[in-house]
């Protein structure tokens, strides 16, 4: 890497905090910074996107054309008074040749353009050798991030590297992008989470004054940098890397499916598993569920949709498939579903009264499902869902009860793959009732 003692040495004189110095050491293609607030994780992409600067000065091979740097972030508010504030702290006055605000560019002495970019906009046309995505947490889905990647990708540039920071809240892209288990193995990634409480720069009256204003739930989280659950979730058991698992549906067995009907539509498609998941991690036998795919429509015909689904391969077996429908789904829509199943396929639909049709009694299943009293997981995911804004592996982890109650927040953008997921959870893993509790052992 590019000398970090000369990067120490341009940072005011002061010495780099650990997880800063340690970003600075990594040689690593992808590095991130998880920090809590005020914990020095900007300043950390900052430090390491200005070593990459200096890496990456332009060369006769550039011509006219200028060896470039990309900062992203969700507006361009975001990225003023963070990531660009930052990295002014850091680059010497001296260094800089231009600045043109208004088009988002910086100019250095060595060549380099620096270009600052919002996620809302494009990155068509860009080629840079690094990229800086800076308050990541703030993007609600995946959808920008494999762009994004592909701009690192220039043939003439000495060192190739993407930086990304932000608070790790428990959003689903961004555990399944970066805090999988299998990241910490890879050799072209690095991760370190900044601790708010390790910044001896801040002033002890603004760290007191932080611990204040944040819930004991979520120290781990905005205090501690470290991946956690915040208040109100309706499903704290869900843990991205125990329940999203890199096993892909088999199109050769059987699938159920679970539809919930509106103006904006979901069907989630699952296969029973012979195993489930002990509190090791562990695949012992018993009966579980797996989320296999889902579909996300707006003001689509039911036959249409279904239509959809199983034009990708997934099969529907009369006698052992089931199709869950929204318990208020109306005649016409069930009429759509039996027209659009094979005959013989049983459809399941709950009536007022019966257990299963409440929805407290449908979170319950699913958290038992996630997670039982003996650590058990029943209910999975597989990898290859999307992660978009609407999707199922979003809406998860950002389930959350309204304020000071337990009913579930309805956005009407996240709470109809969830709706869906709820039926079949109950269908296929209901809640062992009392009077079918199983003794094992008798003394």
């Amino acid at each position: 890497r590019h000398d970090h003692r000369l990067i120490h040495n341009i940072h005011n004189g002061k010495a780099c905090l650990p997880h800063q110095e340690a970003m600075l050491r990594s040689n690593a293609f992808l590095r991130a910074a998880w920090g809590g607030l005020g914990s020095g994780k900007t300043t950390s992409g900052a430090l390491a996107a200005f070593q990459l600067c200096l890496e990456n000065p332009r060369t006769p091979e550039y011509g006219r054309a200028h060896p470039t740097f990309l900062i992203a972030g969700i507006t361009r508010s975001t990225i003023r008074d963070s990531s660009y504030k930052a990295l002014m702290e850091i680059i010497p006055s001296g260094m800089i040749e231009k600045e043109r605000v208004a088009d988002g560019e910086i100019y250095l002495n060595n060549g380099v353009k620096i270009l600052m970019r919002t996620v809302r906009g494009t990155f068509t046309g860009i080629t840079a050798f690094g990229a800086w995505l800076d308050e990541a947490h703030l993007l609600p889905s995946s959808e920008k991030w494999p762009d994004l990647q592909m701009r690192v990708r220039d043939a003439r540039a000495r060192t190739l590297g993407i930086i990304v920071t932000g608070v790790p809240v428990e959003l689903a892209w961004l555990r399944t992008t970066f805090g999988m288990p299998e990241h910490a193995a890879d050799p072209y990634r690095f991760t370190v989470h900044c601790d708010t409480y390790d910044n001896h720069y801040l002033s002890p009256i603004v760290l007191e004054q932080l611990k204040r204003s944040i819930g004991a739930a979520d120290v781990e989280t905005y205090l501690r940098g470290r991946w956690h659950k915040p208040d109100g979730a309706v499903f704290p058991e869900f843990e991205s890397p125990r329940h999203v698992t890199a096993q892909e549906g088999n199109k050769g067995l059987p699938v159920h499916l679970s539809i919930d009907v509106g103006s904006q539509s979901a069907v989630v498609v699952a296969q029973d598993t012979p195993s489930i998941l002990d509190a090791a991690g562990r695949h012992v036998p018993g009966q579980g569920l797996h989320v296999v795919d889902e579909e996300i429509t707006d003001a689509i015909e039911t036959g249409p949709t279904i239509a959809r689904v199983l034009s990708r391969g997934w099969r529907l077996v009369p006698g052992t498939s089931v199709v869950c429908v929204d318990p208020r789904s109306h005649r016409d829509v069930i009429a759509a579903v039996r027209a659009a199943i094979p005959e013989g396929v049983r459809i399941v639909i709950r009536k007022q009264g019966e257990p299963e049709y409440d929805v407290a009694y449908g979170v319950r299943a699913m958290r038992a499902a996630l997670k039982d009293a003996a650590g058990r997981t029943r209910l999975t995911f597989a990898r290859s869902l999307p992660t978009t804004r609407r999707s199922l592996l979003t809406a998860m982890p950002s389930t959350r009860y309204k304020p000071n109650s337990q009913i579930v927040h309805k956005d009407n953008a996240r709470d109809h793959q969830v709706d869906a997921l709820r039926y079949i959870v109950c269908t296929r893993l209901p809640l062992l009732a009392p009077g079918k509790i199983i003794v094992t052992d008798r003394h």
